[in-house]
């Protein structure tokens, strides 16, 4: 059995860099504002950035027409009556005779049931003295071929809804989608920032570095080449610097690209991440995600679909045998309605229909048979990716784990070795190449701490989108 260690990721707000941690209250109603306004809070959450970019993302954006386009298709779909209203004029002319003009207006009724029921009607109650008011009704009931679950009417309505449903499907993963890359932009945009505050810590050090150095050389303890040494390297923590701030401001213009808001504006990030650890199951971990994923989900839609597809194919191969009747009535004495007299007539009966030319049903259905297998096969094969991607999530999650803890406990030792480097050049003992060294190893520890703890907020992010779970409702609210 796998296990490895999972974060219970809890949001947490920092002010500045020593003042005590709060909760994050929730998003107040500068968050609708922004997204609307297109200016960035002066204060910037992490909430209110996944919030945002559930509003203003682009990509999610279409997503939604996509989804609203389903549900539109479905409801034209389900629309089983069409009806219509109709006029118009003719000019006749009989054996050379003078033309005759005739004038007719009326209304049309189309009508289909699930089952295959079809009714038309139309109704011409007025007519010029030329032509015949009517009324006439036609009616079809298939007995085999598009009867049932595989009349037209009601595939097209299963299509729909299946279609309506993996939209939803993709328009759920496009808002995972989403907010996990503001999360990512969001915390880059931490990273970026708070390295900076080493750097700074950095040139600090290198600061104090040069003056020691200049002290001993004007007291004639050192060479001067120690004194370049600590100039170098105040030159290096410096240029560092430079980029640290160059990278941030990219970190930041990216987070607002991803929230959907104009890049170069100014915005405080006042949240980071903190985590408590828990033991998990992986094998749990592995029935919960086969459980949950959306695109699981959309591929056996699919299938359900080409199964479908594969029956109607399969009867477009059979004979048809409908039911029939027809009534019309013709001079119905409303409006005009000509010389005619009124007369009645009906009939009734029993159609049959053998298709010859089968070539093109048969290959249609080969055809909807060979994507109906291949389908099912891209379902087994998905199931297996969806189990890589946990375990390998959960693997991530282990790898952070133990960087961090080694990180954690370097850092200690790297401050005691600067210190130690400090005291032993002042009594002369070794060069400041040693406090050059441990001020490398000092900057590196910390930012690589400084990079471990945000990865591994993103390793339990990543691990919670691979399990299928919800991050817009729990990260936007």
């Amino acid at each position: 059995m796998l296990c490895a260690a999972l974060c219970v990721v809890s949001l947490s707000v920092r002010a500045a860099a020593a003042a005590p941690v709060r909760e994050t209250a929730p998003a107040g109603p500068e968050t609708p504002d922004a997204a609307v306004s297109g200016r960035a809070p002066a204060e910037l959450t992490l909430r209110d950035a996944v919030r945002i970019s559930l509003r203003n993302n682009p990509q999610l954006k279409q997503a939604r027409v996509n989804y609203l386009a389903a549900v539109s298709g479905l409801a034209s779909a389900r629309d089983l009556v069409d009806t219509s209203v109709f006029a118009g004029v003719s000019q006749a002319s009989v054996g050379g005779g003078s033309g005759e003009t005739a004038a007719v207006a009326g209304a049309r009724l189309d009508w289909q049931s699930r089952a295959g029921d079809a009714l038309s009607a139309s109704v011409v109650p007025a007519a010029s003295s030329g032509a015949t008011s009517n009324l006439r009704l036609q009616y079809r009931r298939p007995l085999s071929r598009q009867s049932g679950g595989l009349s037209p009417g009601n595939v097209n309505i299963v299509s729909a809804e299946l279609a309506l449903a993996v939209q939803e499907n993709s328009f759920w993963l496009a808002r995972q989608e989403t907010a996990e890359a503001a999360v990512r932009a969001y915390l880059n945009a931490v990273r970026a920032r708070d390295l900076i505050k080493v750097s700074e810590a950095d040139v600090e050090i290198a600061q104090e570095t040069v003056r020691l150095a200049r002290r001993r050389l004007e007291e004639g303890l050192v060479a001067e080449i120690e004194l370049s040494r600590a100039e170098i390297r105040l030159a290096q923590s410096r240029d560092a610097l430079v980029e640290r701030r160059r990278a941030f401001r990219d970190a930041l213009d990216a987070l607002l690209l991803v929230m959907g808001l104009p890049v170069g504006q100014e915005t405080e990030l006042v949240d980071t991440a903190s985590a408590t650890r828990t033991e998990i199951d992986a094998e749990k971990l592995i029935e919960e995600a086969l459980a949950n994923r959306r695109d699981l989900k959309a591929q056996q839609l699919a299938i359900r679909r080409q199964e479908l597809d594969l029956r109607v194919a399969g009867d477009d191969l059979r004979p048809s045998l409908d039911v029939v009747a027809s009534y019309t009535r013709a001079g119905l004495g409303l409006a005009g309605g000509g010389d005619f007299q009124s007369q009645s007539y009906w009939a009734g009966g029993v159609e049959y229909s053998l298709p010859l030319g089968a070539v093109s049903r048969r290959e249609r259905r080969e055809t909807s048979r060979r994507s109906l297998e291949q389908l099912r096969v891209d379902e087994a094969f998905l199931k297996e990716r969806i189990t890589n991607e946990v375990l390998s999530a959960v693997r991530r999650l282990e790898a952070v784990a133990a960087t961090l803890d080694i990180y954690s406990a370097n850092l200690k030792v790297a401050q005691d070795n600067l210190a130690l480097a400090r005291r032993m050049v002042e009594e002369g003992l070794v060069t400041n190449r040693d406090i050059l060294e441990a001020q490398v190893a000092l900057t590196q520890t910390r930012s690589s701490l400084l990079s471990a703890e945000i990865d591994y907020f993103l390793a339990q992010i990543a691990l919670e989108r691979a399990l299928g779970r919800d991050l817009a409702e729990r990260l936007g609210g």
